[in-house]
């Protein structure tokens, strides 16, 4: 507020009134002067100004009392703003009341400003608006509500309603502080009494009473309603304080309520009274029961579907939910209604009320005889009319949706929320339904979250004591209470009963619970049931399984077991298939049946009593299967939680229905059609998208995991719950046990379950036992089967997680007697053979757990008492299994099988407790002992297919005690299993075990050496004198033993003795003399290689061959000890020879590598030696080597296999003989032949692998025959052509074999192969290149080299350039061959331009034309690259590389073939054909048609100046182009006189005459290109001719301008051309014929390069580098042709 504005109003009010409101405009001018007076610094002063002056606002009121609306607006505008800034005058507030009175009936304006001041006068004035004034306030309020406007009357009831909340903060503030109160006491005072009065006057008003202190009369009902549920919500405890009103809530108000909600149809109203009495029956019940019962009661009416419409029994449902939700509300009402006889059931009407609305439209929510995932309508859905209501819209018309489910069931916003609709919303059909779910599921979590707390042990009294309102999350109580720990250092935290604490200060609600629990389960059962049975989504059917889970959890805590096995039982229906029984029965039929008596379980028999599974699967569902779904697992997970949560305190019916109903889970999902997905029944209930078999994997999953919890909790039951467990398993498969054998009950089980153990009746939950009477003797004993084997898989985990209980001998009635003993009985029931084994294994196991646990104890007192428990009943329960195994087999033969599987069993057993109690079983060995030798003794009469195992079993215990346990036997116990050893090792069933024994050998061997200092040479007889001692007794025993077994006829037994023979007598030696040794070798080891000669068969010749292995690792080792005394040696040796002789004369090829490899490395160790001498004195020792490699060559042998490494055995020990005796072995040439001969054999006979390629390197053959030459060649002194004669012909032999076509696998044998010999070639190249040096140190090289053979072999290496022959990439052979070719002529060029060089000499050369015309073509092409296929054509970079090396060795052999041709005869036909060799291949591009004439090679200046027709095609260029360019380079220089000099006559006669022959040739090839390009490019205009074209067109004008010829070689051909005979004698010896010849030819070339069109601005191809060149070149020409010419024509 400002002066300004104020100054501006009454300003207004002047101009306005005129003359019809003088008063007005009198008071306004009077104000306005008044205003002018006062000097304004702020607005807080202008404010207390306008305090002190009461008749400021006088103009302000007469406006509003003037009745004209614009005063009226600006009088209320005005007053809005001086009320807001506290400028009124408090004497003048009855006046401001009084004209808004009058200016109510005013315009809309005047009233929404009227009512905009109400809320501020009332906030800034309250201490003045009291009694009569606070009155006349709502009165103001209250009067304009009753407009007809819309914005009036909303704007007026939320006025009336913030003006009555002030009023009521305003007292409850005073109230609250006893300062205030005693300050302001009569103010408190005023401010309660006018809150009262108005609360009273509500309640009247909505009784139809007449108010007594405001009027409110006009007040909309919606308005009244949302009042006092403000009130009430916000200020009902201090309002219901007052007796008064008490007594008019229970008189007026609340009746009014019920009034409303039985009888308007005004939803808005109907709605804010449901909300009315929620907060009365939450907050107020105690205060009000007569009142809030009779309004509970009225509501619970309105759920009857007959008398109400839909959506007022949607609000009574949401109500009841909210009401559900508040547990101690409904802890309340159930305990001031329900437990009182006199007053109506409150609680138990309302679950009376829901079971009927569950079941009221059963084709509604799809309910059937099993749950299943609800349906979609098929006709789409509208888009509903209420956005807010439903998420999504409900179905269309036509078909509708059945069943519960997120998608068309639930809304985002409850009914009771929406308190500003007019209309009641659409709510879906199955909206009911979720509310009844969740009134149950709110009831269930209410008791949950009440009562777990109150269950855990060990809680704090702060905890203990706190507030009943307050209620924790019960999330992880339930997963505490649920989830057994795993840490051994926990104890498992075992729930306590609530009501069994009677000092707590909740015992009382605690006992309201469980009287709450009794009363509503069967409702709550019932509701259960129905959905269970309904078509639910996922998410309700999780609240449903929940809620289920949660009441059996507390009434289980509570103990109440009727409630709990109830819904236990429920569960267990649900975990389980509506047609389980057809099922089963399908699966039974496929099931082995039981070998008892069926008899007794005959039709006649009375049936036993069904459980409630079965009572509702006995009917028969037609075609239908359901499998087992997602749903069922879900509960049984449910039902497994709770006996995780309840186990220890569950009886043993309670865990009857969890086992059975388990049992039954386990077989169907493991049967076929358990495991199915039925398309019927889809197992799908969560995401859409997830597939149904991986929602049944996880759900599997989970249950398998609930299951083993469920077990491992039971590590903490006492002895009393772990037995009823254990009584509630066997109970399950009594009717398996011998009758009368059972073992006896633990003495903690109670009077009731030792009743329900001895016959009395007693509740069955397995559907298939129902079953016994009706089916089959085969299904029933295939029930059994199943009953036996899901208990005996119990026991064993149950076992396994109680192992402690086993330790302690005081709870032997709960665990041995119980457990062990009943299995045993079992064990000898007439069970299936799998079954009786299972029984087998679980008393194995308990009694192996038992002795580890008894191992790892670190407290050696309780280690020694676990061991005794171990020894008094584990290892007795083990023999016990042998004895009962041994009478079956007495009785009956036939029970052989199993038989052999217990005692397996049982000795695996034995193995664990013995190497877990090995060391403390003290006296127990002699029974471990006993048990071996029982079952070995009764093996003995058995067939050897049970022989052998039970040989096994026993062995591997016997390897434990060996290994870990073989220092504690004495000497008796050592030699009983020495014993054992030879029955083990002498059986012939098992050869592992025999393998195994031979190993043994070993500590008995190092026993023994470690036991004795010298071991001396003794008779090895068997007969022998035990004058020795124990020790060599023991020790002639292990190697006669030892001896005997490497005869044995099992290849892998006779190995294994081999290497532990040879392994002990190395380790031996350090005890033994020379003599010692040899005896060893000569006595022992030797025989056994003649032995194995007169053996036949590989496995024996496998043992040759290890035992030489042996032979030679020992000569290796110990030739020093060897070679001490050379008598023993020599023997030693030549028994070594002879027994190698044998077995060369076997003629295999492994044997034959592997004498050879024994005798090469024996020779090099021996060589080394220091006692070499011994081994080189005595002839003896080389003659019997050199005659066993003289007739055992590996090529003799008649085998096709792999024979590479023989020969390269063979080759080796050639190389050691020689390195031995070289002088001695090789004496002449004629022995060098035979040497070389010898390697030719190898190298052509050998066969190599399928996989093995000798490309890039050496076979080990090959190495070997290499090296075999290298050291022969020294023997051809002066016959060195002899030696590379034989070089030459070995390589191009090897070549001509690897050529495509001729290399060829040998066809008997699949697994060999004839070598490529590439890498051979290569190496022996080299040694012909090393020839090649050694020639350029004096002697000529046709003195030590074939030379037309040596360049027929480069130019046939050459051409395998791009041959299909495997190349090394690295180092070709071609490139090889062409250096070598290269080289070759290099030398011969040097030779023959020596000054030596003679007549004579130049015979050498005379034949050596076409091999170099050979070698040229081979150089110059690329051979085979164009019949390569594209896969094996190598790349662009990888041929150009080729190609520079051709073109590095292309000049030399040129410049080296010239120089031959010209110092020898060579025939001019091979000149020609040299020539043009080059001609060819000069050529850039294929010539095309008429290029050059037909015959051109005879005549090739015909039609040299002919220009042919012009063409546009494409040229063909090679690949290889610059060879091209370099056999140009060749070709010219043919007539090039510069490369003699004027001195060399004789060279220069020779020189002319090729001159002669390639002069036409040159011609030509100059003449084809000008010809070509002046007949194409005038066609192709401004085209460029291709690149390579203007290169060679460069190349060949530059080369021809730059020549100085031989003018004499162009005389012919001038005549050719048509010159006439004196052209000759005229011509000028200038070197420039060539030019003047085709000076025609370049003139017409001329006239065309000058005529061509040419791009501008240096575009054109002529002004790059090789138009360039030609241009300069054409001008050469005509400079070089007109220098002396002129004159001398």
């Amino acid at each position: 507020m400002t002066a300004a504005f104020l100054q501006s109003e009454l300003a207004n009010l002047i101009s306005d009134s005129k003359r019809k409101h003088v008063e007005v405009k009198a008071a306004s001018e009077k104000s306005l002067t008044e205003l002018k007076s006062i000097s304004v610094t702020s607005e807080t002063q202008l404010a207390g100004d306008l305090v002190r002056k009461p008749y400021f606002i006088e103009p302000f009121i007469l406006a509003l009392q003037s009745s004209n609306v614009k005063l009226a607006s600006t009088g209320a505008a005005c007053l809005q703003r001086l009320v807001a800034s506290t400028a009124i005058p408090r004497t003048r507030l009855s006046d401001i009341l009084q004209a808004f009175e009058i200016a109510l009936p005013l315009a809309l304006e005047v009233q929404l400003k009227v009512l905009q001041t109400l809320p501020s006068l009332l906030q800034l004035y309250a201490a003045d608006l009291h009694g009569e004034a606070l009155a006349r306030t709502l009165n103001v309020s209250a009067d304009l509500s009753g407009s007809k406007l819309p914005v009036i009357s909303s704007t007026a009831g939320a006025t009336f309603q913030q003006l009555v909340t002030t009023v009521f903060e305003r007292t409850t503030t005073a109230a609250s502080s006893k300062t205030h109160l005693s300050e302001n006491g009569s103010e408190a005072a005023h401010g309660s009494d006018d809150a009262l009065k108005i609360f009273l006057d509500i309640c009247a008003l909505l009784a139809e009473q007449k108010p007594c202190f405001v009027k409110l009369g006009n007040l909309a009902p919606p308005a009244v309603l949302e009042t006092i549920e403000t009130l009430l919500s916000e200020y009902g405890a201090w309002v219901l304080q007052d007796a008064n009103i008490l007594k008019a809530c229970s008189e007026w108000l609340v009746p009014g309520i019920c009034t409303l909600i039985e009888n308007s149809t005004n939803y808005g109203v109907v709605v804010r009274a449901f909300r009315i009495a929620l907060i009365f029956a939450t907050q107020h019940v105690q205060k009000l029961p007569q009142a809030v019962g009779e309004l509970l009661k009225v509501i619970h009416r309105t759920t009857d579907r007959a008398a109400n419409s839909r959506w007022k029994r949607v609000l009574s449902l949401e109500f009841f939910k909210n009401f559900c939700e508040d547990f101690d509300a409904l802890r309340t009402t159930f305990a001031l209604f329900d437990l009182d006889s006199d007053q109506p059931s409150i609680v138990s009407d309302l679950m009376a009320s829901l079971v009927r609305t569950a079941s009221e439209d059963p084709s509604l929510i799809g309910l059937g005889r099993f749950s299943t995932t609800p349906s979609t309508s098929l006709h789409g859905r509208d888009a509903s009319t209420d956005i807010g209501a439903l998420t999504p819209s409900i179905s269309t018309p036509g078909k509708p949706a059945t069943g519960i489910s997120t998608e068309w069931s639930s809304v985002t916003t409850a009914c009771l929320d929406m308190v500003d609709r007019a209309n009641p919303p659409d709510v879906p059909g199955t909206y009911l339904y979720t509310l009844v779910l969740g009134c149950v599921a709110a009831f269930s979590d209410g008791l949950s979250k009440f009562i777990m707390p109150l269950s855990l042990p060990n809680r704090k009294s702060s905890k203990r004591e706190e507030p009943e309102g307050e209620e924790s999350d019960d999330s992880n109580i339930l997963r505490r209470a649920s989830m057994p720990n795993n840490a051994a250092s926990q104890k498992y935290q075992q729930l306590i009963n609530p009501l069994d604490r009677k000092d707590s200060s909740k015992s009382d609600s605690v006992e309201l619970c469980a009287k709450m629990i009794e009363v509503c389960w069967p409702a709550i059962l019932a509701i259960c049931s129905t959905f269970l049975n309904a078509k639910l989504d996922s998410y309700y059917y999780h609240i449903l399984v929940r809620s289920v889970q949660k009441l059996s959890q507390v009434s289980g805590v509570l103990q109440l077991d009727v409630s709990r096995d109830a819904l236990l039982t429920t569960l267990a229906k649900a975990s389980l298939p509506v047609n389980v029984s057809s099922l089963m029965n399908a699966y039974y039929g496929t099931r082995p049946a039981l070998q008892s008596d069926l008899d007794a379980h005959s039709e006649e028999d009375d049936p036993p009593v069904r459980s409630p599974i079965a009572s509702t699967s006995q009917n028969a569902l037609g075609p239908s299967i359901q499998s087992v779904n997602v749903r069922n697992l879900l509960c049984m997970r449910a039902l497994l939680n709770l006996g995780i949560a309840l186990g220890p305190t569950l009886s043993l019916a309670a865990w009857t229905v969890i086992l059975q109903a388990l049992e039954q889970i386990e077989a169907l999902v493991a049967s076929g059609p358990g495991a199915r997905t039925s398309q019927a029944y889809p197992n799908k209930i969560d995401d859409p998208e997830t597939s149904a078999s991986t929602n049944l994997v996880t759900e599997t999953t989970a249950v398998d995991t609930a299951k083993r919890r469920m077990v491992e909790g039971t590590r903490t039951y006492s002895n009393r719950a772990f037995s009823t467990f254990c009584q509630a398993l066997w109970q399950m498969i009594e009717d398996v046990m011998p009758s009368g054998q059972r073992a006896p009950m633990s003495e903690e089980t109670s009077n009731d379950e030792r009743s329900a153990m001895n016959g009395l009746p007693r509740p069955k939950m397995l559907t298939h036992r129902s079953l016994r009477s009706i089916s089959s003797a085969h299904t029933k004993s295939a029930a059994l089967e199943v009953d036996v084997r899901f208990v005996l898989g119990m026991i064993e985990r149950l076992a396994s997680t109680n192992s402690q209980r086993f330790r302690n001998s005081t709870a032997a009635s709960t665990t041995w007697n119980l457990v062990v003993d009943n299995l045993l009985l079992l064990h000898n029931s007439s069970l299936l053979p799998e079954l009786r084994l299972q029984c087998v294994h679980a008393i194995n196991t308990i009694v192996v757990e038992t002795c580890t646990l008894a191992t790892n104890d670190d407290d050696e007192v309780e280690a020694s008492a676990q061991s005794f428990v171990v020894v008094q009943y584990g290892i007795p329960a083990l023999h016990k299994q042998i004895r009962n195994c041994q009478r079956d087999l007495a009785k009956d033969s036939n029970k052989a099988d199993i038989a052999l599987k217990t005692a397996q069993s049982v000795l695996e057993a034995l193995y664990n407790v013995v190497g877990s109690c090995g060391e403390s079983l003290g006296n127990g060995w002699s029974e471990v002992f006993n048990i071996l030798d029982t079952v070995l003794s009764g093996s003995q009469e058995l067939s050897s297919n049970i022989e052998v195992p039970l040989y096994s079993a026993a062995f591997k215990v016997v390897l434990l005690v060996v290994s870990d346990f073989l220092a504690s036997l004495n000497t008796s116990s050592l030699a009983a299993l020495l014993k054992l050893f030879d029955r083990f090792a002498g059986q012939q069933a098992d050869l592992n075990m025999s393998l195994t024994t031979s190993a043994l050998y070993w500590n008995v061997a190092t026993l023994i050496i470690d036991g004795t200092d010298v071991l001396e040479p003794f008779n090895f007889d068997a007969g022998a004198s035990d004058r020795l001692g124990s020790s060599s007794t023991l020790w002639r025993g292990l190697l006669l033993g030892l001896q005997n077994q490497s005869k044995d006829s099992r290849t892998d037994i006779r190995n294994a003795a081999l290497r532990m023979l040879a392994k002990i007598i190395e380790a031996s030696v350090t005890c033994m003399s020379s003599m010692g040794l040899n005896s060893c070798l000569g006595e022992v080891m030797l025989p056994l290689l003649e032995f194995y000669s007169t053996e036949s068969g590989t496995t024996w010749h496998e043992s040759a061959q290890q035992e030489l292995r042996d032979i030679v690792r020992i000569f290796q080792a110990y030739h020093e000890l060897i070679l001490d005394e050379k008598e023993p040696f020599v023997k030693t040796w030549l028994k070594l020879s002879s027994s190698l002789e044998q077995l060369c004369n076997l003629e295999d090829l492994k044997i034959t590598t592997a004498v050879f490899d024994c005798l090469s490395q024996v020779i090099f160790s021996l060589c080394k030696s220091s006692k070499a001498s011994t081994f080189d004195e005595d002839e003896r020792v080389l003659v019997s080597t050199w005659t066993l490699w003289q007739k055992s060559h590996p090529a003799s042998l008649k085998s096709v296999e792999p024979n590479e490494t023989a020969l390269a055995s063979y080759e080796t020990l050639l190389l050691r003989i020689l390195d031995w005796k070289f002088e001695a072995v090789v004496s002449s040439a004629e022995i060098g032949n035979e040497l070389l001969k010898s390697v030719r054999t190898s190298v052509f006979a050998a066969r190599h692998g399928q996989y093995t390629l000798d490309v890039r390197k050496m076979s080990s053959e090959q190495e070997q025959s290499l090296e075999v030459i290298r050291k022969v060649k020294s023997i051809f002194h002066g016959q060195e052509v002899v030696f590379a004669q034989f070089i030459v012909e070995l390589v191009s032999d090897v070549v001509e074999r690897t050529i495509p076509g001729k290399l060829k696998n040998d066809s008997s044998s699949a697994s060999g192969r004839m070598p490529t010999g590439i890498a051979f070639a290569t190496a022996c190249v080299n040694e012909l290149l090393t020839i090649l040096q050694a020639s350029t140190q004096g002697q000529k090289v046709w003195f030590r080299l074939p030379l037309e053979q040596t360049l027929e072999l480069s130019a046939e290496l050459a051409n395998t350039k791009y041959s299909r022959i495997s190349l090394n990439d690295n180092d070709p052979l071609w490139r090889k061959g062409c250096s070598l070719g290269v080289e070759c002529m290099s030398t011969v060029r040097r030779d023959i331009e020596s000054p030596s060089f003679s007549v004579a000499d130049a015979a050498h050369i005379e034949a050596l034309g076409p091999a170099i015309n050979t070698l040229a073509t081979a150089t110059l092409e690329a051979t085979n690259l164009d019949t390569l296929p594209s896969e094996r054509r190598p790349s662009v970079e990888h041929i150009q590389q080729d190609e520079q090396f051709d073109i590095s060795k292309l000049w030399t052999m040129h410049t080296s073939t010239v120089s031959v041709h010209t110092h020898s005869e060579t025939p001019v036909a091979c000149q020609k054909q040299y020539v043009l060799l080059f001609f060819h291949h000069s050529l850039v591009a294929k010539p095309w048609y008429n290029d050059l004439a037909p015959a051109f090679e005879e005549s090739p200046l015909a039609n040299i100046t002919k220009i042919r027709r012009g063409s546009i095609r494409s040229p063909a260029l090679p690949l290889r182009r610059e060879i091209c360019y370099e056999a140009l380079k060749c070709l010219f220089d043919f007539v090039d006189k510069r490369r003699i000099t004027e001195d060399c006559t004789a060279k220069q006669k020779n020189t002319l005459e090729i001159a002669k022959i390639a002069a036409p040739y040159v011609l030509l090839r100059v003449a084809h290109t000008l010809k070509t390009f002046i007949a194409d490019q005038p066609l192709r205009n401004l085209e460029h001719p291709h690149p390579a074209l203007q290169k060679e067109l460069h190349l060949v004008l530059r080369g021809y301008v730059d020549l100085s010829v031989f003018d004499e070689a162009f005389v012919q051909s001038a005549r050719d051309l048509g010159c006439n005979d004196e052209f000759g004698n005229v011509i000028c010896k200038d070197g420039k014929s060539h030019l003047r010849l085709l000076f025609p030819l370049v003139t017409k070339f001329e006239q065309v390069w000058r005529s061509m069109p040419r791009l501008k601005k240096g575009l054109a191809w002529q002004d790059h580098a090789h138009g360039q060149g030609v241009e300069e070149c054409i001008m050469a020409w005509r400079g070089r042709v007109s220098e002396g010419w002129g004159p001398q024509f």
